[in-house]
């Protein structure tokens, strides 16, 4: 980087008055500001364009110091050519450089993938007294437009001036943008075949941040690029219509189901008797995730296209491409019609409907049956067929059929279907301990979580979750003593079954004649995490919906009586409901919780509506039962 280049940037940081660009760049406490922020796209052709960065930022304090690794990603269409950095000290002096020693390389590593042709580069920037400022460059090599990197002008820190300059040399290059939250046109310069546009932003304050914010607001500013036509190993696409991106789909797995004649085979064995599609399904879904695990190779554009289900079915395993085409063509052996779904899976947020481009992370088949469509999530191991993670539920994806493409949506879960219901005996003892027996049984998204925290631990391990993070999570004081877990690894279809017993010390803490009590064992909404006053300006997001029944009964000690008791509730709005009530016979409490969360997302506007909700609730979850002598 030119040496002028680094004292201008650095002098502006320095001399600018911080503490007056507080209010303007929204930061009540600075931990890094980022001074410059430069993106250049230069392109060739349609075969190779050249990304280069330049960033200067302070480092402020310890809190910003993983600011310092840099990283670059490499893969075979995508080679790191230049990455440079230094340090200046608080009095503007260079104190490191980079060479080529200080650059670091390894191979990406996902614990999927038996091997992958993408590594990565990096260095370190790191000084020992605060503040410094860093700044670095890199430069990488594309050999497909098909990577076309958007622009992200906003961070976690303040920025005090972002560009994005694009040059194209090859006027048959065309490309179309997608701004979200940035509304500055370009400056455009033509000068031959040189086409030139420069987007620049200044005074951006930091990304906002949200308790529960969806995934689709990290992104809050962004300008995304995606040229019209693009060349990606031997294959060439479109990215003008959903219809141009399903066919280039198409054309890279349609020569991959052919299955072996003993996978034909198996089919038939599998099939037969079944009294109908549905239960065909079923059984062909169940053998996939027995016979196969998710592991991947990538290779060239393996990232892209299906590996021949032949190799799929011989080697047991593939990504989530491979494993769909393997059971696309199961299907079809079995007679069933079937389709892949292009995806971007919830958790990275929502397809930009109107604009066609390389948004998807993932593949799954759907099959349409007359009333209903049946998703497999081929991924999976412990779910039933129609099934989805939570992160797959509630997506536009894009379904790919041989005449084209076709926007659709998968299902959303009900709060009834992700259920969780718990029952609880127990006896109190004089002494303030709780002896209890129980059991919990789960269905949908409140099953997989279990499933998932539970499958691949040992016993050990298991009771440990369980008594932590499930049983003891309002009672630390429990002492798990047994526990058995039904239906984790087979009959997916049935509730997931723990029941349980144990002692918890100190329950009850009593005074001379009376004891104080919480019902609200396994579940109950704390009075931390009920939200504050905030002003909202995203949804709240949930990864699902799901609903909560609690019954416990507790024998007392002989002679107690209730002094005082929380009220009955029956609180309901919009997106969910509360209701408890509870009733004493004898010297045995009966007390019964229901908590139904009936949304996903909470839209701002009723965010004071869902503040009162939950905070009449943790008061209610946090009383005391009095008993009296």
């Amino acid at each position: 980087m030119n040496q002028k280049y680094f004292l201008l940037a650095v002098g502006l940081a320095l001399c600018a008055p911080l503490a007056a660009q507080e209010d303007s760049l929204g930061s009540e406490s600075l931990n890094a500001l980022v001074v410059s922020a430069e993106t250049e796209f230069e392109i060739i052709n349609e075969g190779k364009a050249y990304l280069r960065v330049r960033r200067v930022e302070q480092v402020l304090n310890e809190k910003a110091k993983e600011r310092g690794e840099i990283i670059v990603e490499e893969s075979p269409f995508i080679k790191c050519k230049k990455l440079f950095g230094q340090i200046r000290d608080a009095a503007g002096t260079v104190v490191k450089k980079t060479d080529k020693k200080d650059i670091n390389k390894a191979q990406v590593s996902v614990g999927y993938a038996l091997y992958e042709e993408s590594r990565y580069q990096w260095i370190e920037l790191y000084w020992n007294s605060y503040p410094y400022t860093i700044e670095y460059e890199y430069e990488v090599e594309m050999s497909s437009l098909f990577f076309w990197p958007d622009w992200h002008p906003q961070d976690g820190a303040p920025v005090l001036a972002a560009t994005y300059n694009l040059i194209i040399h090859d006027p048959q290059i065309r490309f179309q943008t997608y701004p979200v939250g940035i509304e500055v046109e370009p400056v455009y310069t033509e000068t031959g075949n040189r086409r030139e546009w420069t987007w620049k932003l200044t005074a951006l304050k930091p990304r906002r941040k949200e308790p529960y914010m969806p995934p689709e607001a990290r992104r809050q500013m962004a300008l995304y690029f995606a040229p019209e036509t693009f060349k990606l190993g031997n294959s060439r696409g479109s990215f003008q219509t959903w219809d141009d991106v399903a066919k280039w789909y198409h054309s890279l797995a349609r020569d991959k189901y052919q299955l072996p004649p003993q996978a034909k085979e198996k089919v038939q064995e599998l099939i037969a008797g079944a009294q109908n599609d549905r239960e065909k399904i079923q059984r062909l879904y169940s053998f996939l995730q027995n016979y196969t695990r998710y592991v991947a190779i990538y290779l060239d554009i393996g990232g892209w296209q299906p590996n021949f289900c032949v190799s799929v079915f011989e080697n047991k395993y593939g990504d989530c491409k491979d494993l769909s085409t393997l059971m696309l063509a199961m299907l079809a052996e079995a007679g069933i019609t079937a389709y892949p779904a292009l995806m971007l899976t919830r958790d990275e947020g929502v397809l930009i409907r109107d604009f066609p481009s390389n948004q998807f992370n993932h593949v799954l088949p759907f099959v349409p049956l007359e009333n209903d469509t049946i998703w497999l999530e081929c991924t999976a191991d412990y779910l039933v067929a129609g099934e989805l993670p939570d992160d797959r539920e509630g997506c536009e994806v894009l379904a790919v059929k041989e005449s084209g493409g076709e926007i659709i949506s998968t299902p959303l879960s009900r709060s009834e279907d992700n259920l969780s219901e718990s029952r609880i005996n127990a006896r109190l003892t004089t002494g303030g301990a709780l002896v209890l027996s129980g059991e919990i049984h789960a269905r949908g998204k409140q099953a997989q979580d279990l499933r998932v925290g539970l499958v691949y631990r040992k016993p050990d391990e298991q009771k440990d979750l369980l008594r932590n993070r499930v049983l003891g999570r309002n009672v630390p004081q429990l002492a798990l003593e047994n526990y058995t877990i039904g239906h984790l690894t087979e009959d997916y279809h049935l509730p997931l079954a723990i029941e349980f017993s144990g002692t918890v010390t100190n329950f009850a803490p009593a005074s001379a004649r009376r004891l104080f009590l919480n019902p609200n064992i396994l579940n109950q909404v704390s009075r931390a995490s009920a939200p504050g006053a905030e002003e909202r300006k995203f949804p709240v997001y949930y990864r699902y919906a799901y609903m909560d029944v609690d019954s416990v009964e507790i024998e007392l000690p002989a002679g107690f009586s209730i002094e005082s008791a929380p009220p009955p509730q029956d609180i309901e709005a919009s997106f969910g409901r509360y209701q408890t009530k509870y009733s004493l016979e004898g010297n045995r409490l009966q007390y019964r919780r229901v908590f139904r969360l009936d949304q996903k997302l909470i839209p701002p506007e009723e965010y004071e509506t869902y503040r009162a909700f939950l905070r009449e609730i943790s008061k209610n979850d946090n009383a005391q039962f009095v008993f009296k002598k």
